[in-house]
């Protein structure tokens, strides 16, 4: 991770993909042994009833499946077309933040 990747102490994500109410982050990290790597967080936003502002959340519905499906495929695109950025990256580490199980075979 490089310092053009962090704000106000906290990292910045180095690409953003939105679709529907789905969000993938994409963040660059460095291993102990120096090798860079990018992964991603997905999570869902919308907005509060009561306040009216965005929020966002880790829990996904069966509504949400397609946003999720496509999130993924672009998330996944953009990884492979980004992978050699920073230096090597053989495979995109995924930490996707849900509590619901998206189809396997997708």
């Amino acid at each position: 991770m490089t310092a053009e990747h962090k704000k106000n102490g906290k990292q910045r994500p180095v690409h953003v993909v939105r679709t529907e109410t789905v969000t993938a982050e994409v963040y660059a990290f460095r291993s102990n042994t120096g090798y860079p790597y990018y992964g991603y967080t997905i999570s869902r936003h919308w907005s509060s009833l009561t306040t009216g502002k965005e929020t966002q959340g880790c829990v996904f519905f069966e509504n949400s499946e397609a946003a999720i499906i496509e999130t993924v495929k672009k998330v996944t695109e953009w990884l492979r077309s980004n992978a050699h950025a920073e230096g090597p990256l053989e495979e995109a580490v995924v930490c996707v933040k849900k509590q619901t199980s998206v189809k396997e075979n997708v």
